[in-house]
């Protein structure tokens, strides 16, 4: 038995005809025969009887159809319900990645499943995981730091790629004229950041294990973050997946340089962050794409 033989028992009984059934199910007169036929042998009665009215369900094939009809309405209710979850995908992510490797993600996704929309914005990395716990958001594209795992148990947080953190100057700046910038760089130059615990935490660190930064202000407008380090006012840092080739496309009158602590990169987790109760293909698949994307960045600067 299965769901297609009782959609084909459902449809003949309302219209009291195999070949009208067949003609609204959109397959062929025989293969509905030959589906009811094989589910009369299994169950060992007869559905149907043929009569000058037409294809008239038995006493039994009645009493069996109405179960069926039951069955059939919860399946439509179930893919109903299925399909309006799955008409809408929302993605957040921590400044810098919106326009760059959330875009490129999203015009894979979008190739695949033109039918659902993806809402994509930007945000601090607790605002996403507060999102995600009141069921706002689908996923979310995070720092990721070890005590989230302690702080959110039911959260899945998945570190994708280490990434490099760039310092974003205006040209002119005289930091732009160094092959790389390190903490102790960083003493003289007034410093903008997004708003957000866990960026005030890392320049804390900073400041204690290496030399004092100067934070002019912190704000989650991004509009207001480009203007001032674009005029020189101050500068900011940015994760490499935000950058292309290590440029940024969206100032021409910012350049990133790379961030160093003894001769080294600083490097921090990036990944992704989702409700355990999460099932939804969608976000699974668009996940997938972001994590082979974060590949393929891995595999160029090795290479």
């Amino acid at each position: 038995m299965n769901i297609e033989q009782l959609k084909y028992i459902v449809e003949v009984e309302k219209t009291r005809s195999i070949t009208t059934a067949a003609q609204n199910l959109h397959v062929t007169q025989s293969g509905i025969s030959r589906a009811i036929a094989s589910l009369e042998d299994e169950l060992g009665i007869y559905f149907f009887k043929r009569t000058r009215l037409g294809t008239e369900p038995t006493v039994e094939g009645k009493e069996m159809i109405q179960h069926a009809k039951e069955i059939v309405l919860k399946l439509q209710e179930f893919e109903e319900k299925a399909r309006k979850k799955q008409k809408e995908l929302k993605i957040s992510a921590i400044f810098g990645l919106c326009n760059t490797l959330l875009l490129d993600a999203f015009q894979s996704f979008h190739e695949s499943r033109r039918h659902i929309k993806v809402d994509i914005e930007e945000d601090s990395t607790e605002e996403i995981i507060e999102g995600i716990k009141q069921g706002k958001i689908h996923a979310g594209l995070i720092h990721i730091y070890e005590s989230m795992h302690k702080e959110h148990v039911d959260l899945l947080f998945k570190v994708l790629f280490d990434s490099k953190v760039y310092v974003l100057v205006n040209e002119h700046s005289p930091l732009a004229s160094l092959e790389y910038i390190t903490p102790y760089d960083l003493s003289d130059y007034p410093i903008v950041i997004y708003n957000s615990k866990y960026v005030v935490q890392f320049f804390q660190e900073l400041s204690d294990k290496y030399a004092p930064n100067k934070i002019l202000f912190a704000t989650n407008n991004t509009d207001i973050i480009e203007k001032t380090v674009a005029e020189g006012r101050a500068i900011n840092f940015i994760l490499d997946p935000a950058l292309k080739n290590g440029q940024v496309m969206w100032n021409k009158l910012i350049i990133s340089k790379p961030f160093m602590i003894n001769h080294s990169p600083v490097k921090i987790p990036l990944g992704y962050v989702v409700s355990k109760n999460n099932s939804s293909k969608s976000v699974k698949t668009f996940l997938n794409i972001i994590q082979n994307q974060m590949e393929n960045i891995t595999n160029r600067l090795v290479k």
